[in-house]
């Protein structure tokens, strides 16, 4: 067997590289008396971030990404290490939506949208860098039912960091309980800007093309329409609806049917699933989910700015309306970044002859 990094031969039950050292015990599974390498980006990510850094495991594979758990050796810290594979590397067009997406976040700085400690490209591998999220997705917390001043508060937050996106000229795309998080403190964040847009590229009225996650996409998504901010809302309302409900606003047998629901079919009335639901807020949740854009709320501010114009709404997010004085929104300036990730290396000359006998390039 050879090892990924490096191409070296190991026996049977090798535990480490014969040439780089690199511990394969994570990275692989016993196989016919073989050690079976189970992730090869894993294996060279590993090898590419030693000594300073350990990968623990994968936590993602998304589409375009894959999101592994790495731990900072000096410090014990753990972060969310987001990589394009090495067999989408050399896809122009996926790399340039990646460096998109690091120059996006780079630049937003608020409590409910994950920060990015940073990016860049390290051997073959693009990434960011960012905090790891301990609490969770929205998703299993849907599945433990509804719960109404819970999903008030989760909707409120998702909600502030989506009025922030869409006045910076940003449209998310693909809100989905997936891409809302948690960390230990129960706060919530909005993640995964990897297929927004900045509305001054999407033409002259702030829409673009863009498919997102079908499950929670709008009408003019599916049809692949404009897509502006007015999107987000539906989509946020499809997350918000399963919140209330504990349901799907849409199923079918296959994915065609459900596309089919979102297009043509009304929604049932959440109440019909929560009898304890408030009118005001099945009204407005109803409106978020109009099939034509044109009748929903133009942005995320519109609608924060309806529920302040509306008593029964404003009631209801009264509480979470008060600002938190260790919220970092409240601060002059944006929060700390991290060291970076890359860090310039002296290399032995031992070493070096050995990269260049094995024709190595991953650490040019």
């Amino acid at each position: 067997m050879k090892c990924v990094s490096c191409d070296y031969e190991f026996g049977e039950g090798t535990l480490f590289c014969g040439v780089c050292s690199s511990p394969l015990v994570n990275l692989a599974v016993m196989e016919g008396g073989l050690l079976i390498i189970t992730d090869t980006n894993q294996a060279i990510l590993q090898r590419v971030l030693a000594p300073d850094y350990r990968v623990q495991g994968k936590l993602a594979d998304g589409g375009m990404a894959c999101v592994y758990h790495i731990v900072d050796n000096r410090t014990e810290e753990a972060m969310a290490f987001k990589v394009l594979p090495l067999e989408r590397a050399g896809d122009p067009e996926t790399v340039a939506q990646f460096e998109r997406e690091s120059r996006l976040l780079a630049e937003l700085f608020h409590p409910h949208i994950i920060p990015l400690y940073d990016a860049g490209k390290i051997a073959r591998f693009h990434y960011l860098a960012m905090p790891m999220m301990t609490g969770g997705d929205l998703k299993k917390r849907i599945e433990q039912g509804p719960r109404l001043r819970e999903s008030l508060r989760i909707f409120h937050q998702v909600l502030d960091a989506l009025a922030y996106a869409h006045n910076s000229g940003l449209t998310h795309r693909d809100i989905k309980p997936a891409n809302i998080l948690f960390d230990d403190y129960d706060r919530a964040y909005l993640a995964d800007f990897g297929i927004a847009w900045l509305a001054n590229e999407a033409g002259a009225e702030g829409h673009g093309q863009g498919l997102g996650t079908p499950n929670y996409a709008s009408p003019e998504q599916l049809l692949g329409e404009g897509v502006g901010p007015a999107s987000d809302i539906y989509s946020l309302g499809v997350v918000f609806y399963e919140m209330l409900t504990g349901c799907r606003l849409f199923t079918g047998a296959n994915p065609k049917e459900v596309v089919l629901a979102h297009l043509h079919d009304e929604p049932v009335p959440p109440s019909h699933h929560n009898a304890n639901l408030p009118p005001a807020l099945e009204t407005l949740l109803l409106q978020m989910l109009a099939k034509d854009f044109e009748d929903r709320f133009a942005n995320a501010e519109a609608l924060q700015d309806h529920i302040q114009a509306t008593p029964e709404l404003r009631a209801l997010f009264e509480d979470f309306n008060k600002p938190d004085k260790d919220d970092r929104h409240n601060q002059e300036v944006p929060p700390p970044r991290r060291p970076p990730i890359v860090k310039s290396k002296p290399r032995g000359k031992l070493r070096s002859l050995i990269d260049i006998a094995l024709g190595r390039a991953l650490t040019a």
